[in-house]
């Protein structure tokens, strides 16, 4: 299935929780990216636009969500906020960027979950890549 895609919005709020044999998911409203092969594009009159994941809470256990990409100086570790999320201003990526995202339990007792997703960020009404 192609890439989810949004346009016109900012910010790009999504959810994580634990799926099917404990693994890790990340979805968009009640849209799950594992549907969409993990990608999200996104596109935006005005860039840069927030992606955001927010921590979640499973069975009494709270999950802290951090995420980080390539960029050309080096990994980019998104920005933790005080009401409990991980996120990162996009401007243009020409392209998909992979961000990895990693949820850890409160409790320490187990081990981190990860899950690698797609974004792709881009001005409204640019150019489809040929």
């Amino acid at each position: 299935m192609p890439a989810l895609e949004l346009s016109d919005v900012d910010p790009i709020i999504l959810d994580a929780c634990l799926g099917p044999l404990l693994g890790l998911q990340v979805y968009y409203t009640s849209q799950n990216l594992a549907q969409h092969d993990n990608a999200l594009h996104a596109e935006h009159e005005n860039l840069p636009i927030r992606i955001e994941i927010r921590d979640f809470s499973v069975a009494g256990v709270q999950w802290e969500i951090n995420a980080s990409h390539p960029a050309p100086t080096g990994p980019a570790s998104w920005t933790r906020s005080t009401a409990g999320s991980a996120y990162f201003d996009f401007d243009n990526t020409n392209g998909e960027v992979e961000v990895t995202v990693i949820a850890e339990a409160s409790t320490g007792l187990v081990p981190p979950k990860k899950k690698v997703i797609y974004i792709k960020v881009k001005p409204k009404g640019d150019k489809p890549e040929r």
